[in-house]
């Protein structure tokens, strides 16, 4: 009886700590599927953000074309990450998210700088534009000016002679 109770007790502490094992996985498989949610969609915004630089960009003139290529290769990095997460690798899915945003770590900046050099650029050649074609202008009047003095004299020497 001894025997007994003392393998119903070992069978108890083994099922207790079966249980408490399966209960622990099933909670750490949900925190890393939240985590990995939260690090696709850290991901996802990053590259909105990115996409609305490159946007920026390219609307006052810059050459994004460097840019474009970074962002696609993250857009690809990303779409792993989303087929990771559906196919329930949470850990895959996590590091394709991390390696996607920090592809992306200084690409605002630098959007943001070559924004700034085209619009310098742009300035740079409405001034040039505005100065070139006014000093144009007034150099024709001048020089129009000049051959008419110059003509007007002539033919007054040739009155007088």
């Amino acid at each position: 009886m001894l025997f007994h109770s003392r393998f119903l007790s070992v069978v108890f502490v083994l099922a207790a700590i079966f249980f408490l094992s399966v209960l622990t996985n099933c909670s750490a498989a949900e925190s890393t599927k939240a985590e990995a949610e939260a690090a696709v969609q850290e991901a996802e915004a990053k590259v909105i953000e990115c996409y609305i630089a490159v946007a920026e960009a390219q609307k006052i003139g810059a050459d994004v074309t460097d840019l474009v290529g970074t962002l696609n290769a993250a857009g690809r990095i990303l779409s792993k990450a989303h087929l990771s997460y559906e196919e329930g690798k949470f850990d895959l899915a996590v590091s394709y998210s991390q390696e996607c945003v920090s592809m992306l770590s200084d690409f605002v900046s630098h959007a943001d700088a070559l924004t700034e050099e085209a619009a310098r650029k742009a300035n740079l050649d409405f001034a040039v534009n505005v100065i070139g074609s006014s000093s144009g202008a007034i150099a024709i009047v001048l020089i129009s000016f000049a051959v008419w003095k110059y003509y007007t004299k002539r033919e007054e020497v040739k009155e007088v002679a």
